[in-house]
């Protein structure tokens, strides 16, 4: 028994032949005619006879050959298998939200917003201020800072507020005062008739109002800050106020948490 071999031919693009044998050369046995491969031989070559007796067609002997044409232009057009770059540039990567501190300067909040004579339930449970952003980048949080006035109410916000930009905060003497308050605070009144309402932030006075006679005084309505007027220093003057007009609460006018009503 002679040791057999398996060889393999690739005529590219498609033709795979497989031969085996016995040793060089071709061995006939049987009605069989079985050719041995090796590399460098043209396996169609004109010696070589099929299983049957018959010779192989050649590459080029006539329409039965495996060459279906050229092969694809690699430049023909983009791979359909190309997933393209791993990296996709989906543009600048967002950071997330800016990181939140106290406002360090006067004006960076502005108080625009004052329910001092509730209607629709006593003062003690009604009482609110509201404050506002300016800024359309900064976002602030007033944990730590106070609202006083320049009497004996004082009160530190104990808790994380935080403040978008433009946007509005409420802080509140309790948590049901017609709408759902930002903050409760406790030791702070607003007076009916005159009274003072200021803002720190450390060592900063970053706001503060101070109202009289002069400035609208409604039963059941806001101390509301006209749209055009929302800034530190028109909130000083009577003439930027008026009374808020939008019912929040059975009866009681004003825009807790809201752009402010239009003073005509």
């Amino acid at each position: 028994m002679s040791l057999c071999r398996l060889g393999f031919w690739v005529v590219l693009p498609c033709a795979l032949v497989i031969g085996a044998g016995c040793g060089p050369g071709r061995r006939t046995g049987g009605g069989m005619s079985i050719v041995v491969l090796d590399s460098g031989v043209d396996p169609f070559d004109g010696a070589t006879e099929m299983v049957d007796g018959s010779r192989p067609p050649r590459e080029d002997s006539g329409p039965g050959r495996a060459d279906s044409g050229p092969l694809p232009d690699e430049d023909a057009g983009p791979d359909p298998f190309d997933a393209g770059p791993t990296e996709v540039d989906a543009g600048p990567r967002d950071a997330g939200p800016a990181p939140t501190s106290a406002p360090t300067s006067a004006g960076e909040v502005v108080v625009t917003e004052l329910m001092r004579n509730p209607n629709a339930v006593l003062d003690a449970e009604g009482e609110w201020l509201e404050l506002y952003n300016p800024s359309t980048t900064r976002t602030y949080d007033l944990r730590g800072c106070e609202i006083y006035d320049f009497g004996s109410d004082h009160h530190v916000i104990a808790s994380s507020l935080v403040l978008r930009p433009r946007s509005y905060v409420t802080l509140a003497v309790t948590s049901a005062p017609g709408f759902t308050p930002s903050y409760v605070y406790s030791s702070f009144n607003l007076s009916n008739t005159e009274d003072e309402v200021v803002l720190s932030c450390g060592s900063v006075q970053i706001d503060a109002v101070f109202f009289d006679a002069t400035f609208v005084s409604p039963v059941g309505a806001t101390m509301s800050l006209a749209p055009s007027a929302l800034d530190a220093s028109s909130n000083d003057f009577a003439t930027s106020w008026c009374a808020g007009s939008t019912d929040y609460h059975a009866g009681d006018r004003g825009t807790p948490g809201a752009p402010n009503d239009p003073c005509f």
